[in-house]
């Protein structure tokens, strides 16, 4: 089979003095999933990262790169960490307060393979304290194993999800 892998990270960052509101309305106006801008079928083995980024002091207007890849290796974006195998592409989601932040959840890994045809969604939200202030995070991933470019991919419902939502006020 020519498969190739998709992952998409939606992530939408926002400050406490921010965090009710218009901005709060705004903020969550942003979308769990978007369309793949497809330029045609990446190549086998391949993985065709799609990043999205809606910031509170840019009006939560969408900026987002496309980049394509072969990585013979296990990969690691935000908080999961990618291995593609002939099988599929082994997905382990891992809290960390690095990449995650506050507050403390359990440390466990979570593990999905997603194979051809099949999507996963993930999500999570941490908060972040910078030179004393505070900022918020919120990170959408999806994931996709596909045969042919399909821009739609991640619209309806996913075949497996996982979501690490904590109370961040």
């Amino acid at each position: 089979m020519n498969h190739f892998s998709v992952i998409q990270i939606i992530k939408t960052s926002w400050t406490k003095e921010h965090r009710g509101g218009d901005s709060a309305s705004k903020r969550n106006t942003v979308p769990e999933a978007l369309q793949i801008p497809f330029l045609g079928h990446p190549g086998e083995g391949k993985l065709l990262e799609h990043r999205a980024a809606f910031n509170e002091w840019e009006g939560f207007v969408k900026h987002e790169k496309t980049e394509v890849s072969h990585p013979k290796k296990p990969l690691t974006l935000e908080a999961i960490r990618v291995q593609l195998t002939e099988n599929g592409a082994e997905i382990t989601y891992r809290y960390d307060g690095y990449r995650v932040g506050a507050p403390s959840r359990t440390d466990y890994p979570r593990s999905f393979v997603v194979k051809a045809g099949e999507w996963l969604h993930i999500r999570y939200n941490g908060r972040f304290a910078w030179e004393g202030a505070w900022s918020y995070r919120k990170v959408v991933i999806n994931v996709a194993l596909l045969e042919e470019a399909n821009p739609n991919i991640f619209v309806g419902m996913p075949t497996k999800s996982f979501s690490d939502m904590a109370n961040i006020q």
